[in-house]
């Protein structure tokens, strides 16, 4: 299977989701003097619910962009090594630049910078 089949088949996704995060409690937001007595005596427990659910998305975030890292790496090189581009001394520019014009776009884009700026190398 060539990158451009990979691509298409999902290959180089992530293969963590990316969390949801927690929805603040609104009574967070009240004043002191605005709180009832039951919210009163609930907020230190909502308080460290509510910061154990934060830590759980900060690392499924983090552990989420690990993966897509990841995800990028095999991408460039299956990308490399489909076009031996392993080893060449512009192997890293044009990869930068590829990266540069596209991926804001998705990586197909960054493909099709890639093969075009491709010929300039080879």
């Amino acid at each position: 299977m060539d990158v451009r089949q990979k691509l298409e088949a999902g290959e180089y996704k992530a293969k963590v989701e990316f969390p949801t995060k927690p929805t603040e409690p609104t009574v967070f937001r009240k004043t002191a003097k605005d709180l009832t007595r039951e919210e009163a005596q609930a907020l230190p427990a909502m308080k460290d619910d509510y910061d154990a659910a934060m830590k759980l998305y900060r690392e499924g975030r983090h552990a989420h962009r690990r993966s897509e890292q990841e995800a990028i790496e095999r991408f460039r090189n299956d990308m490399e090594e489909e076009n031996q581009m392993i080893g060449h001394p512009k192997a890293e520019i044009l990869w930068g630049k590829a990266w540069e014009e596209g991926h804001s776009n998705g990586l197909l884009n960054v493909l099709w910078y890639y093969e075009d700026l491709l010929e300039l190398v080879k």
